[in-house]
């Protein structure tokens, strides 16, 4: 692995004949989506030039201004909106991430003896609405070294890591960005937030050629939970100023649980001809 050279890390420890200290430090970062695709805002819900309420496609009439009905009839009732584009319609589904790192940490040392113990977190919550692209990581280290006599020297280190974190299922089908850029140039996402609402829920939503991103985001998803400790120890004798004999020994031991899963999707109400958008849900452990 090493026949073109190696990049070697020496991460901190402690100093001989250095007075204890502590550090700190924290960081915030900010994301939101850097490009997204290019919307025509010309046309609206339709097809072939036509308005056609049931239509997850932006091929309808030019937009006018006008009032309109639109999505499904529900208790004998209908929505009406200005017949208008809506630019950030995708966008506004987003938004800002959230990324808080801080780091903690006290070494010292004397004659005989170094130390180093650090603790560190990160907490990140990424652009996507919910606490479905998140991710939490905390990290414990030990490392010490103790000069045993004159010529042999001792020294070690322990690393724990735990980290948690959920992503957002993605493809075709029933992912949240997949049914998000389907959305007519003319309908509101955020207004489909409520995913239960009578109006958005699976029974009704205005298409049944697709299904609220609002309800995949928060009822399919992915989650990992890891455990990782690794480590090392090593033994180092001075037999003469030029030659020393060591021995080293690690191990790196982790622990990893991924689980996806979907929900049962079985379309009713106004949408229930659609077989093709029915779903029998899955889990799958890992």
């Amino acid at each position: 692995r090493a026949g073109n050279g190696v990049i070697l890390i020496t991460t901190k420890k402690g100093q001989r004949n250095m007075d204890s200290e502590i550090n700190f430090s924290s960081s915030v970062t900010f994301d939101t989506p850097l490009r997204l695709p290019e919307f025509q805002n010309e046309f609206g819900q339709g097809f072939f030039g036509q308005p056609d309420y049931q239509e997850n496609t932006s091929w309808g009439p030019a937009f006018d201004g006008e009032l309109r009905p639109w999505g499904n009839i529900v208790d004998n009732q209908q929505r009406v909106k200005p017949y208008v584009a809506l630019p950030d319609n995708v966008k506004d589904f987003f938004d800002v991430g959230k990324t808080f790192t801080n780091n903690v940490s006290f070494r010292g040392g004397n004659e005989t003896n170094t130390f180093y113990l650090s603790y560190s977190n990160v907490n990140s919550d990424g652009f996507i609405p919910t606490n479905n692209d998140s991710y939490n990581r905390h990290t414990f280290a030990v490392r010490g070294s103790s000069k045993l006599t004159k010529n042999l020297t001792a020294s070690g280190s322990v690393n724990f890591i735990t980290k948690t974190g959920r992503t957002v299922l993605t493809g075709q089908d029933q992912s949240t960005l997949d049914n998000l850029m389907q959305t007519p140039r003319d309908i509101s996402v955020k207004e489909h937030e409520d995913y239960r609402n009578p109006f958005n829920n699976l029974d009704n939503y205005y298409s049944f050629y697709t299904v609220n991103p609002y309800y995949t985001l928060n009822e399919h998803g992915n989650t990992v939970e890891e455990n990782r400790t690794y480590g090392n120890i090593s033994l180092t004798y001075n037999i003469k100023d030029y030659l020393k004999l060591s021995w080293k020994g690690g191990a790196d031991i982790a622990n990893t649980q991924m689980v996806r899963y979907r929900a049962i999707t079985q379309l009713g109400g106004t949408n229930a001809g659609n077989g093709d958008g029915n779903d029998p849900g899955s889990v799958k452990e890992t």
